[in-house]
């Protein structure tokens, strides 16, 4: 619990997923006694999202999903509050909640990730019982509600890329028969070549399910409130009583929006994963970092890739200078 209004820490994390938890045990490498706050809008103190579409399928508790017990918080010394961080002054340091309460750090490191970006789609309406994302814990346990409780058949997943395929994945170990839309003319096509995608394909088909390609879908049609069917570009209409739009993630940069901090397509930050302002850090599917072989600012949101940015950005927030290009450590 938070314990007063407004108050001052020397390290400040925005988030708690993979990235905060490896920048906490960066930071905690250097420095065993600097004040760490953890500041998420997620009810959940850790997760493992890669695993979230075995417990959509029953294949693991929901206790399974958790790499991180409480024991690591109180071990590291770090107090979580779950809160939304609306704005930031970075001249005077500070972070704004949305309750109006703020908090002054020494060190900021925004791990603030990624949100499902919804295509423009007619009849798309948040309000419509059956329209699902596929990012994080929240709606995984929705959507595993929403299918017990109503005891849903068929869905139809929009998008082939990875978060699309895992919630696919979830479904027929649910039991759901699927059709995977992509407007793409193969699956993963940001992720494999012809040959990759033609592997795992194939194994998709082999599971039941249906793979519709270079198509997407233009209209949402629903009765009493809740999707029956959806309408193809093609023309083609699929009747369901389930769609999980899953056609990317867009960067969770509204933070620093008004501030002096560069952003692109995500948070531009150095190697050090430092941004354009001294002291305040990015880390994770919101940081936009040099590619290792080109340099260039690149966005690359997996897991991996978060955990790594995330343990570098906890080093040189210590003090410790590391860098996101070197790969010996």
């Amino acid at each position: 619990m938070w314990r007063t209004l407004n108050m001052q820490v020397d390290y400040l994390i925005i988030g708690n997923s993979v990235a905060a938890v490896n920048a906490i045990e960066g930071v905690r490498e250097r420095d065993e006694k600097g004040s760490i706050l953890v500041v998420s809008e997620e009810p959940y103190e850790n997760y493992s999202r890669p695993l979230i579409s075995y417990f959509l399928g029953d294949r693991i508790k929901r206790q399974a999903l958790e790499y991180k017990d409480a024991s690591f918080y109180r071990e590291m010394k770090v107090e979580v509050v779950c809160a939304r961080a609306e704005s930031l002054d970075c001249i005077g340091k500070k972070v704004f909640l949305s309750d109006r309460k703020h908090i002054g750090y020494g060190k900021l490191l925004i791990a603030t990730g990624g949100s499902p970006v919804i295509p423009g789609i007619e009849g798309f309406a948040k309000e419509t019982s059956g329209l699902f994302t596929f990012s994080g814990l929240g709606d995984a346990l929705a959507l595993k509600q929403y299918i017990e409780e109503n005891a849903i058949e068929h869905a139809v997943v929009l998008g082939a890329g990875l978060i699309g395929l895992k919630a696919a994945e979830g479904l027929l170990m649910k039991g759901v028969k699927v059709t995977v839309i992509e407007l793409a003319d193969r699956i993963l096509p940001n992720t494999f070549d012809l040959r990759g995608s033609e592997i795992v394909e194939n194994e998709l088909i082999r599971s039941g399910s249906t793979l519709i390609k270079n198509d997407t879908i233009v209209s949402i049609q629903t009765h009493q409130g809740s999707i029956v069917s959806v309408t193809l570009k093609s023309g083609r209409v699929i009747e369901t009583g389930c769609l999980v739009i899953a056609v990317g993630v867009r960067p969770n940069s509204a933070i620093v929006q008004n501030t002096t901090i560069v952003t692109r397509r995500g948070i531009i930050v150095d190697e050090h994963l430092q941004t354009t302002e001294p002291g305040i850090f990015a880390a994770g599917d919101v940081a936009e970092c040099p590619d290792f072989f080109d340099r260039k600012p690149s966005l690359i949101a997996i897991w991996p890739v978060a955990a790594r940015t995330g343990r570098i950005a906890g080093f040189n927030m210590a003090g410790v200078t590391g860098s996101i290009l070197d790969f010996s450590r």
